[in-house]
């Protein structure tokens, strides 16, 4: 008889916390997929201890990760972009083909120095920018999570006439909770920086630790509720955002302002 391992679907019984950044992104919780297949084949399994792993080091090193990679990201991202504006024009015609890729490939090192340069060396001026969009996600993530966690209590409490309420309790909320975040980490990109990664690495460090447990057929009890799903990532994000503050150089060697560079 042949077996096939590793072959199985489960059917989470609820959207995991991690959802917060796709529920802020689609304008309300209840747009999270709520009955999400997960693989538990062997290679799956893999995956999501990796995942999990990268999400504890975001999670707990965001900050220092970002430091040592703003050139780095300077450079992609200009990279990139003079790649679009390269295969615009090898698109046009079929000709030249390899003379006209070591072209736009020169170009594209020219413009990453140029980028590792910029925000390298003027990535401060853009501190303030950076700081208040970071904030508004932030908000706007932490909204979604209040709102995912309060659902079936208050579901449950108004019954089926106020149906609706949570996409409405969120698009209401959602501009003056991204003004006020904003606003507060407007002038503290390193520490939204540290907030941000630490609750996004928690959240999915947490998400696929659920599916790799489920998928070996532990018991979670208590642990399969929303609510407490939602109480284990903030206690996880806390203490990973504890740890990028009482770890930061620049906490220990400076009092003024953040300094990137």
């Amino acid at each position: 008889h042949t077996t096939v391992l590793g072959q199985a679907r489960l059917r989470l019984p609820s959207p995991p916390p991690a959802c917060l950044c796709t529920c802020a992104l689609q304008f309300g919780p209840t747009s999270i997929v709520s009955e999400m297949e997960v693989s538990c084949a062997a290679p799956s399994l893999v995956l999501y201890v990796a995942i999990c792993l990268l999400g504890l080091v975001v999670a707990f090193s965001g900050y220092h990760l970002y430091r040592r990679f703003i050139r780095f990201l300077g450079f992609v991202l200009f990279c990139w972009i003079e790649l679009g504006i390269g295969r615009l024009w090898l698109d046009q015609a079929s000709g030249g083909g390899l003379t006209k890729w070591i072209l736009v490939l020169v170009f594209c090192a020219v413009w990453g120095s140029i980028g590792a340069f910029i925000f390298g060396r003027y990535v401060g001026r853009f501190q303030r920018v950076v700081g208040f969009a970071m904030g508004a996600l932030l908000g706007l993530g932490l909204l979604s999570t209040l709102i995912y966690s309060m659902m079936p209590d208050v579901d449950a409490s108004l019954g089926p006439d106020y149906k609706g309420w949570d996409s409405f309790m969120f698009s209401s909320l959602s501009l003056p909770v991204a003004l006020l975040f904003g606003y507060l980490l407007m002038d503290m990109l390193n520490y939204g920086i540290m907030l941000v990664t630490a609750i996004g690495g928690a959240a999915f460090a947490l998400q696929y630790l659920i599916t790799l447990l489920q998928c070996r057929e532990v018991d979670l009890g208590a642990v399969s509720e929303q609510k407490v799903q939602a109480l284990l990532m903030v206690v996880l994000a806390v203490l990973a955002f504890l740890t990028q503050v009482f770890t930061d150089p620049e906490r220990r060697g400076a009092r003024g302002g953040p300094c990137l560079v």
